[in-house]
């Protein structure tokens, strides 16, 4: 509400609506309103036809690449069913940077951290796909089940926390065993299930015990 506020206070238009449009996608994501958050996103892309010569241009980098990416995103997320869709576009948005940050510029300049989207979306993104996820897939079993959350992670790359640790890490051994686990899952996360070396001085310790 306070950033709609804004806009309309000051009639935003072109590059500066966009800058408030994706902190309006940030708020709604964190709130756990994906669809509407998908819908910021959709207005951002409409503000592009708002731009003119009065745009400074390289603040919010949004070039013809940038909407064209952005819009299949948002096709992808309102084709697919309810919120789970929507929550893998916008994850897939900020995740991948193809939403241009303007803290990068703004912040970043002189090398110092800053208060960054993607950064910030990365854990309420996570917990709320890997949520529905976990709910949408609660009626198969054993095998079926593993599959389909195994295929659910596809072309991401969440953090290893939350539901999606959850899924990774306990879901799918419980279901198809620890050994058989990491063939079930994209190539990125079978680090995350399978067993870790020793380090040598430790194996040999070991070894010396017996």
């Amino acid at each position: 509400a306070d950033v709609d506020a804004l806009i309309a206070r000051h009639r935003l238009q072109g590059e500066t609506l966009q800058q408030a449009l994706t902190m309006k996608a940030v708020v709604l994501t964190m709130e756990e309103r994906p669809g509407a958050a998908l819908d910021a996103m959709a207005e951002l892309i409409a503000a592009q036809n708002s731009r003119s010569e009065f745009d400074r241009g390289d603040y919010l980098p949004v070039t013809d690449d940038t909407i064209a990416i952005l819009n299949k995103r948002v096709a992808e997320g309102e084709a697919g069913a309810g919120n789970a869709a929507a929550y893998l576009a916008l994850h897939r948005m900020f995740e991948n940077q193809e939403v241009p940050s303007r803290y990068k510029i703004s912040c970043h300049a002189t090398e110092t951290s800053a208060f960054e989207p993607n950064i910030a979306l990365r854990k309420p993104i996570a917990n709320g796909y890997g949520e529905l996820l976990l709910e949408t897939t609660a009626g198969l079993q054993g095998e079926a089940r593993a599959t389909a959350l195994g295929k659910g992670l596809e072309d991401t790359a969440f953090l290893n926390e939350g539901a999606i640790r959850t899924i990774i890490t306990q879901t799918i051994p419980q279901l198809v065993g620890a050994e058989n686990a990491a063939s079930y899952l994209p190539e990125r996360y079978r680090s995350w299930v399978r067993p870790r070396s020793r380090p040598r001085s430790d194996q040999q310790a070991v070894t010396q015990g017996r």
